[in-house]
């Protein structure tokens, strides 16, 4: 047995010996996942203890993270506004920057309880699951992918909306099929230049390039969204996108050219234009 603080300087000071500066934060979060304990009992893990099995999880654990494998798959689960979405292999981690659409999304629809909306290229269901959580709308998840579909239908299930979430297999570069449904689509497509793939951080690389590679400008997703899917919106619907750094006055122009008004951008917590929607007339 060893003591959940002394096994936490352990996995510090492994992250120190392979040049990782993120260990404080992730040998918390690896300790409360394999240990079953939680950060705001930090200052009482002198009390604690791990056992053998449990101890040799959180340090192969530590070993996967310094062979660039990303956190979120190794703990199978990550908090996304609020909520539990269970990561897999092969779909995209949902990231904080993500958080903002939703956010985003919420007050458009505002308090109605009926609306429909959309979310294209579903990956975890993050977006989806998000927007059935914090309301009472109906929202069809699309993802090219079946390990995205069954990820999706996984975390409603967890976050109990599962009624409300419908998944369909489809791509965002094909035309839609629907006429005048949505009160909202929100999307978080590919948006990576494909120049710029072989440079993504390694742990970046574990993740599915389907999800990430956005054509030779980064914006191939949007265009065909906009040409394919704006007729799916009601009058007065949105479409709202996250979009790249340095892609927002771009995606503005595209929805502008495509007659949506009231265009408007909302910066992340890092200052950067990083959603971008409008208001189909």
């Amino acid at each position: 047995m060893v003591t959940l603080t002394a096994l936490y300087r352990q996995i510090k000071e492994f992250y120190e010996q392979h040049d990782m500066d993120s260990g404080p934060a992730e040998a918390r979060e690896i300790i409360c996942r394999f240990c079953g304990t939680t950060k705001d009992r930090f200052f009482l893990w002198g009390d604690l203890t791990a056992d053998e099995s449990q101890t040799e999880a959180c340090l192969d654990a530590a070993r996967r993270r310094a062979a660039h494998e990303p956190l979120q798959y190794i703990l199978g689960e990550w908090t996304f506004f609020g909520g539990a979405i269970r990561c897999f292999e092969g779909v995209l981690i949902p990231r904080p920057e993500t958080e903002l659409l939703c956010e985003v999304a919420l007050s458009k629809v505002g308090p109605r309880g009926a609306y429909e909306a959309m979310d294209l290229g579903c990956g975890s269901g993050a977006i989806a699951v998000t927007l059935a959580a914090n309301s009472e709308g109906r929202v069809l998840a699309l993802d090219i992918s079946p390990d995205c579909l069954e990820a999706t239908r996984t975390n409603s299930e967890l976050r109990g909306v599962s009624g409300r979430v419908t998944v369909r297999q489809g791509s965002m570069l094909e035309p839609c099929g629907e006429s005048g449904r949505f009160e909202l689509i929100v999307s978080n497509p590919p948006y990576v230049r494909s120049d710029e793939m072989a440079a993504l951080q390694p742990e970046v690389r574990c993740e599915p390039a389907l999800a990430l590679d956005g054509g030779a400008d980064g914006l191939d997703f949007y265009r065909a969204i906009v040409k394919n899917y704006a007729a799916a919106l009601k009058p007065g619907g949105w479409l709202l996108f996250e979009v790249g750094l340095g892609q927002a006055e771009q995606v503005a122009r595209l929805l502008a050219d495509a007659e949506f008004r009231s265009v408007e951008t909302h910066d992340d917590f890092a200052g950067i234009a990083r959603v971008v929607g409008g208001q189909k007339i």
